[in-house]
This record gives structure tokens, sequence and C-alpha cells, in this order.
């Protein structure tokens, strides 16, 4: 394939640590390794340079401020009054005066920053190829505004989550907005050359939604990323329980989860059971409360870490845990590295057709459970089926192989039409 000039649109990228970040950090250093020109504006990180190139990526960071990955903190240790003072203020002010008009998110400050710094890059570096990457959807405002500047570039829409009909996450003011986001949506599906979805399912809820893009949308599928992590002797016979993501009341709630738990740790009492949780869990810190006082001992919130300390913590672990969306063309990403560890995976629905029980159809290691399970009988369930699993008859290679960096970015690479 011919070397492309590209240039891409996404709010998150390194060092921040979440989803798209971590997927088109790999993503866009891999086109940059296969020859292509690859420049990348994101927002700013708090640290890091405005410019730099880092594996080959050119990366410009405008806009609005954002947090890294904080910094590990002794058990002593104090914020600064004055940080945590001005933090609060400015999160009243947004939250009092402004979360009511912003559009398309919260990240609206931004647009304009990365509308004019791209439009530079556009004409410099002669770009021939846009990618413009949800969420948020900010990404792709902007990139609607650089094809209505340059009409002549390639555009693809890389979706991560839908936009007009995304439910129980409120994105902007759906009294205000609810029509203009759909018309809005519309017109990038229908001015970008190619737009592109994690799943089957997703395409599907948007041609149900009445949007025309039968041709135009390619299914291109969650990012495994290489592991680097060996698995250790459990010599202390501690049988860990891991989640990685992000808890959130509505749609990935914990408490059904820390009941399994409190009943299978009371139940084997021959083994010591952890709970460990890596990542975001304030959104649901009412539901953790009445297990307080496990805290420390057998339940462990770790909050955000760096990618490989999850990805070890996932190696190490005797049963990953996954809670399913409240949406089916929705899947959880982890998925896909969950499955490569062949390790047995507890899946807890909530809804009759969940993707990620859709997903795991063909893998062998997987504990499907609806909330709507008595606790006890759940409990049960997960003793008995993990008696069965033997762990050692699974390949991995044949099952990953679709998810693979080189296999993803060869599905990129063949949007990039000349």
């Amino acid at each position: 394939m011919n070397t492309k000039n590209i240039l891409i649109v996404c709010y998150n990228y390194a060092p921040l640590i979440n989803p798209r970040a971590l997927r088109w950090t790999a993503i866009a250093e891999e086109l940059a390794a296969r020859g292509h020109q690859v420049h990348l504006v994101c927002s700013k990180v708090q640290g890091e340079p405005m410019y730099e190139v880092r594996h080959g990526v050119h990366i410009y960071r405008h806009g609005l401020r954002s947090q890294p990955l904080p910094k590990p903190k002794s058990k002593n240790q104090e914020q600064p009054l004055q940080s945590s003072f001005v933090k609060l203020l400015v999160r009243f002010i947004y939250r009092k005066f402004l979360s009511g008009l912003a559009w398309p998110d919260s990240n609206f400050l931004w647009i304009l920053a990365a509308i004019k710094k791209s439009k530079k890059i556009l004409f410099e570096k002669k770009i021939t190829h846009l990618i413009s990457v949800s969420h948020p959807f900010s990404g792709h405002v902007v990139g609607y505004k650089l094809f209505k500047f340059k009409k002549d570039i390639n555009w693809v829409a890389d979706i991560g989550d839908p936009f007009s009909f995304l439910e129980f996450v409120t994105i902007n003011n759906q009294l205000l907005y609810k029509q203009w986001n759909h018309h809005f949506e519309k017109k990038v599906i229908h001015l970008s050359q190619s737009q592109t979805v994690t799943t089957d399912l997703t395409k599907k809820e948007y041609l149900r939604k009445g949007f025309d893009c039968q041709n135009s949308m390619t299914v291109i599928p969650p990012l495994l990323r290489s592991f680097e992590a060996a698995r250790a002797t459990n010599t202390k016979k501690i049988f860990r329980w891991v989640f990685v993501g992000t808890l959130y009341k509505k749609i990935r709630n914990p408490t059904y989860l820390l009941n399994l738990f409190e009943v299978i740790s009371n139940t084997n009492i021959g083994l010591k059971h952890e709970l460990h949780f890596y990542g975001e869990t304030k959104m649901c810190a009412d539901d953790l409360a009445p297990f307080q006082s496990l805290f420390g001992k057998s339940i462990f919130l770790h909050g955000l870490v760096p990618s490989d300390v999850a990805q070890e913590a996932c190696v190490q672990a005797s049963l990953l845990v996954n809670i399913g969306n409240k949406t089916s063309y929705q899947l959880p990403s982890k998925l896909v590295e969950y499955t490569y560890l062949g390790l047995p995976i507890l899946n807890i629905t909530s809804i009759a057709k969940d993707s990620s029980e859709s997903f795991l159809e063909d893998y062998p290691f997987a504990i499907n459970i609806n909330e709507s399970t008595s606790v006890h009988k759940g409990a049960q369930l997960i003793i008995d089926q993990m008696k069965d699993f033997d762990l050692d008859s699974f390949d991995n290679t044949a099952f990953s192989k679709p998810f693979t960096l080189s296999s993803v970015v060869s599905c990129y690479e063949k949007l990039l039409k000349d």
C-alpha cells in the first residue's frame, strides 16, 4: 500500500489511560511503523509537551488541559488545599452554569483550538486522509469542520460509542439537543466516506435508527494489546477476582458482584478470596459503602493505574470479572484481553441480549449469570462450573487473531483509499 499523510483527531491519547487513548495510541504508532506520515491532534496533558514525536507519531496537544494518570501517593500524603479548592470551584461553575448549555459534550471548549491547529496541519503537511475519533463526540465535530474546509479529503469517522442514541449516560442537555444530536450525527455519517464501529450489533442499531450506513460502515473489532507479564505461581492459595474498567451507577453496577463475592468467600472456607477493582469506582461509592469493613482485607480499590499494572493483575487473576452493559450494542473492549489469557471469566448480565454473553459464546471458560438469579444460586453455579474447566486445553491463537494489532490496523488501512 502507498504511504499516506494521515491526520488523526482524537481527544484522548497517551499518556492518558482510557479505552480510546489505549486503542488509538497503539493504532497510530503501528500506522507510523508501516511508513505512513501520522499527525495527531489531541487534548493537552499536564506535564506533557504541546508537540512531540513519539514512536513515529507527530503529536499536537491543544485546547483544554487534561489530567494524566495520577502519580502514586504515599498513605500520609495530602493534596494541596488550593489545588483541591480550585478543582471543586471549576467543577461547581461548570455544573451550575455551563453543563446545561454545553454541546456536544463536556469537551466543547477543545473544539475551536483543535480545528485551528488541524487546519494548519492540513495544508502544511499536505494531509490526504482524516480520521476523527469518538468518544467524545467533539472529535467528530472537528472532523466535520475540517471536511467542510477541505472536501477532497478522505474522512473516516471512528465511532467508539453511539452519540445520538446512547442510553443511560447523559452526554448533553436532551431537552435542548436531542433532535440536533440526531441530525448532526446523521450529517457526520453522510459526509464521511467511511465509518467504523466495533461490533455488528452497533451497526445494526444505527441502521435500525434510520442512519444511511449500510455500505459505508465497517466493523473493526476491539484491539488486543500485547501482554508482557508472565503468570506467577500462586503459593499463598489466594483466589483473586479481578475487575478492570469503570463502574457506573446505571450501566455497570457492582452490587450483585459484591454480594456474590461475599457469599462465595463465606462458603469456600479453605481458600482466601480477594476482589480487586482496577479503574474508577467513585460513581458507585454508595454501592461499595456497605462493604467498607472489607476494604484492604479482601476487597481492594486500586483506582486508575497504568495499563501494564492492570494487565499484570489480569495475568495473576484466578477469575476475571466483566459486568455487561445494559445496552445490547456495546461491548466492553477488555473482553478481548480477558479471553486471550485463557482464564475463567465471570460475566454478570442484566439484559436478555447481552453483547458480552454473545461475544463469549464460543469461549470455553465463560460463566454467564444474570442479576435476576438469586445470589446463592449464582454462587453455587460459579463453584460448580469452575470445577469442570480444563484451562490447559485452550488455544488462544486462533481465537484472538482478528483482534491483534496487525489485523486491526490492516482493517483501517483498507479504508484509507487513494
